[in-house]
């Protein structure tokens, strides 16, 4: 799927060969710009060449690209797209000791196997129009992941969405409109993955290793327990921490349900967690809702004991996980903001922000631009035009549940959930509905 960016690789090629060969030495470094330059073939270290040559033994048209601390080999194969690939869109990444670390197929559609057509068949993006080009990622014999492209409306806009799925058909990841220049570089384990998957073993036997991220001292693992989604964090030395997993209404306890109804009166349940600590203690993380503002809290078990969260995730720093743009996009409509929360919700990248004691959620595309942002807002502070149309609307006689304002590049409005009742209203600031 980065076709774009590597048909710009070979049209420069030339000319960044050129300039390849008059600032390297005989065996160069890839730079650390976090760009992608053109390598000429006897500048790339013979351990490299000779890793590569050996894993892929039939590959032609090979393009030498270096990136951050890797060398890239772009290449065709014969079992590419069903042997229709015009230009090298595949990749082999590799350490300057010659160590193979991850591979980007460009495939076809048809080499999807059955549980991954199936996985799509019962998503929520059946109906959406599917790319015939998929990219297949291979970071060891067993770990391969599916990125299939999905072209659907979304709030009523044609929008892009990447699916990252397991080849026994979990969708494990979402990322809506992803840069078309985005190679899957974050993906490579920088951690020996063999320590990482004893560590991984050791607490749930079994699960595959689909994604990571580091956050300073940390590293979050993302697995496949079961077919369950699982969220482990580890420290520095890969000693466990805590492992969270998002679970649905229907899977707490009924002690937590009653517990929390009977403190959080009118409240509505919405994204819940539980969670896991390394002293073997367990508790569900809930986000209520209400007109009233929202909270979240952390339960035991036996709804014994309810505690409300307010100083984030564990107060793990998040601002380290975003990308420049994204970080620059905040502080200029946000300025002073703090970054309490990173995360991805329905494709889009979510950060959450404290911005003058105000909790916000901003959100991005995979290529970085902002899309809107949200801020839970009380019926009282509602300006009184917009009061006045709420209680002349159809909707005036049901219970208010949750009131948001929504800015975005088409402008800004409130959004006003009800209870009991499918339905929403759309309210700019001047009480216009839309």
């Amino acid at each position: 799927m980065k076709l774009s960016f590597i048909k710009a690789v070979m049209v420069g090629a030339i000319t960044a060969t050129s300039f390849t060969m008059a600032s390297c030495s005989d065996e160069p470094k890839p730079e650390n710009t976090g760009e992608e330059i053109v390598v000429p073939a006897d500048k790339v270290p013979k351990a490299v060449v000779e890793a590569f040559n050996k894993k892929y033994a039939d590959a032609k048209g090979v393009v030498w690209t270096a990136k951050s601390v890797y060398w890239i080999a772009n290449f065709e194969s014969a079992d590419t797209r069903n042997g229709i690939q015009k230009i090298p869109a595949n990749a082999a990444w590799f350490t300057s000791e010659g160590e193979w670390r991850m591979t980007e197929i460009e495939g076809h559609i048809s080499q999807l196997p059955p549980a991954v057509q199936e996985g799509l068949r019962n998503s929520k993006y059946a109906d959406w129009k599917v790319d015939d080009e998929i990219d297949i990622i291979y970071r060891n014999a067993t770990d391969i992941i599916y990125v299939i492209d999905v072209e659907g409306r979304i709030d009523n806009i044609e929008t892009e969405v990447d699916l990252y799925f397991t080849a026994d058909g979990v969708l494990f990841k979402e990322v809506v409109e992803q840069d078309k220049d985005y190679d899957y570089e974050d993906m490579i384990f920088l951690i020996d993955m063999e320590k990482i998957a004893k560590a991984v073993e050791s607490l749930y036997p079994g699960a595959i290793i689909v994604d990571k991220d580091q956050e300073d001292k940390f590293l979050e693992v993302t697995v496949i327990d079961n077919r369950v989604v699982r969220d482990i964090y580890f420290d520095s030395n890969l000693q466990w921490i805590r492992t969270e997993t998002e679970i649905g209404y229907t899977q707490l306890p009924q002690a937590v349900v009653d517990a929390v109804k009977a403190k959080y009166d009118g409240y509505r349940f919405d994204d819940i967690e539980h969670v896991k600590l390394n002293t073997l203690e367990e508790f569900y993380r809930i986000d209520l809702e209400s007109r009233n503002g929202d909270v979240t809290v952390e339960v035991s078990p036996d709804g014994a004991t309810i505690k409300e969260v307010t100083d984030g995730d564990d107060n793990l720093s998040h601002n380290n996980r975003l990308p420049d743009a994204v970080k620059a996009d905040i502080e200029k409509r946000y300025p002073g903001a703090t970054v309490k929360d990173v995360d991805y919700d329905h494709g889009y990248l979510e950060v959450e922000i404290l911005h003058n004691g105000v909790e916000k959620d901003v959100y991005f595309t995979g290529s970085n631009e902002w899309v809107r942002t949200e801020t839970d807002v009380k019926y009282a502070s509602l300006e009184e035009a917009v009061k006045t149309a709420i209680s002349q609307s159809a909707m005036a006689k049901y219970e208010i549940d949750d009131i948001t304002l929504i800015e975005s590049p088409a402008g800004e409005y409130y959004l006003v959930e009800f209870d009991d009742v499918n339905s929403v209203l759309k309210i700019k600031r001047t009480g216009e509905i839309i």
